[in-house]
């Protein structure tokens, strides 16, 4: 049973700090830290006034990090209910953007309020939606058995785009009002009327549909050495800065360097691969619930590309495709394969329950709403 908002305790975790390794980007440069923080502190205005009791996981003035198990500690010495930390991402690609929340790899209980925030932050940043994953990055590995926890990452930093933007308070006002109303939703608690929403100052295009995007599988590697370097390039001799215990990437792919295995970063840097120093740690793996069963997958279902409808002859799924069939056990009539009369008014039934177009064909967003 959830609480009152007036009974719940929420931890807002600003990520990183000033010296973090790669968390900056552009001339002037961005430092990921400083947005961080100016967001966890509209959060917190905007939640107390929502009625949440609210604190922070580290002291927000002082520019030295503070380590993960520490944020962490922090929270669960508090007793926090809902642990959110705060990012803006980074990939070596600058043409990448998009917003996306994880949840931890082992939680369950942290799916739902992850999603309320993702919705929320879709619509208010206006990138693609690169949906709720899973991975076992430590500030989430160190809570999510003791409260509620999630991290989200609004955008990409790297691109010029939305780095411009993210210099702007308007960045700020919309991040922190996205979680504010997506902790709301969650918490089924009126979010405050009083507030003026802030209006991206940025071109904005249409949202794609939710995608399976290129990390999604890849594992994580985190350091077992109390400091260990890191490459710019797959060469031993070039050192680029180096890394704490417990701070964990995403790798892309291994590699052979003069007979000692390398990681391939998804920031496009390298490390070792030598268990002496770092380990595989789980997965990043999306997270699929179905609207219609409630059940989770652990990957998205692609879209087809083409609209599955009513027609003469009836579409039938063939050469061993099941498309069709996916769709009759969402819609939960028998799945035989073929769409006709009674899949199409079961469809027409689920669009008008979930406030989609009602036309009984299933087009890209019923697809996507459906997986």
């Amino acid at each position: 049973m959830r609480k009152l908002a007036r009974q719940t305790l929420i931890c807002i975790d600003p990520g990183h700090a000033k010296n973090t390794p790669g968390k900056r980007a552009g001339n002037p440069v961005f430092y990921e830290y400083e947005g961080n923080r100016r967001v966890a502190r509209k959060l917190r205005t905007l939640l107390e006034r929502a009625g949440f009791r609210v604190m922070y996981s580290c002291d927000l003035n002082n520019p030295n990090d503070l380590s993960l198990e520490g944020r962490a500690r922090a929270a669960r010495n508090a007793g926090a209910d809902l642990f959110i930390s705060i990012h803006t991402n980074a990939v070596n690609d600058t043409s990448v953007r998009g917003t996306e929340t994880f949840i931890h790899t082992n939680s369950k209980a942290s799916e739902d309020v992850a999603r309320a925030v993702q919705d929320c932050l879709v619509k208010a940043i206006g990138q693609r939606n690169r949906g709720v994953k899973r991975a076992n990055f430590g500030v989430l590995r160190n809570t999510y058995q003791h409260m509620l926890s999630i991290l989200t990452e609004a955008d990409f930093f790297t691109n010029p785009t939305a780095r411009q933007w993210m210099f702007q308070e308007s960045f700020d006002y919309a991040y922190a009002q996205a979680v504010a109303q997506g902790v709301c939703d969650y918490y089924k608690v009126e979010y405050p009327s009083d507030v003026i929403e802030s209006k991206p100052v940025q071109d904005k295009t249409p949202v794609p549909e939710p995608i399976v995007t290129e990390d999604v599988g890849a594992a994580i590697v985190r350091v077992k050495a109390n400091e260990l370097w890191v490459y710019n390039k797959p060469d031993w001799n070039a050192r680029y800065f180096t890394v704490k215990k417990d701070e964990a990437f995403t790798v892309m792919k291994e590699l052979m360097v003069n007979d000692h295995k390398m990681y391939q970063l998804k920031s496009g840097l390298f490390i070792t691969a030598n268990t002496k120093y770092v380990e595989l740690d789980g997965r990043v793996e999306a997270v699929s619930k179905n609207p219609a069963t409630g059940t989770t997958s652990q990957s998205i279902r692609p879209y087809p590309g083409y609209p599955i409808r009513l027609t003469s002859p009836q579409m039938r799924d063939t050469n061993g495709r099941t498309d069709i069939q996916a769709v009759q056990r969402a819609v939960k009539v028998n799945p035989d394969g073929w769409y006709g009369p009674i899949s199409e008014r079961a469809v027409r039934n689920y669009q008008t329950r979930q406030g989609l177009i009602v036309d009984g064909i299933v087009g890209p967003q019923t697809w996507n709403h459906m997986f």
